[in-house]
């Protein structure tokens, strides 16, 4: 953190001001460039956005951002937990896939 603050400093887009709850450890504050450029980062995302959702009705949008939100709080869930769950004995097993690459083809046998 402290060399992305003293980068955004350097570029003038950030100041240290003084922390009054600490005095050893200031804070970071945009400069009016870093708004500026902060602001112009925020409209080319939302015109991003736009291009990305403009052609989805509000109702999907609000549908795959609840499914997504679902998927999220599982990772998390999968990702904090200390081992895979164990599989359901009802859950049936993915078929196995077919070996690639080891298989010779069999020629038909040849008539006279």
């Amino acid at each position: 953190m402290q060399r992305v603050s003293d980068e955004l400093t350097a570029g003038g887009l950030a100041s240290y001001v003084p922390n009054p709850d600490h005095a050893r450890s200031p804070l970071v504050q945009l400069t009016p460039a870093g708004q500026d450029t902060l602001a112009a980062i925020e409209e080319h995302a939302r015109q991003r956005r736009l291009a990305v959702a403009g052609g989805f009705a509000p109702a999907e949008i609000a549908t795959a951002r609840a499914v997504l939100g679902k998927v999220m709080a599982a990772s998390r869930t999968v990702l904090s937990s200390p081992r895979p769950p164990a599989r359901s004995p009802q859950a049936p097993r993915p078929p196995a896939r077919p070996r690639q690459g080891n298989t010779t083809p069999v020629a038909a046998p040849r008539t006279p």
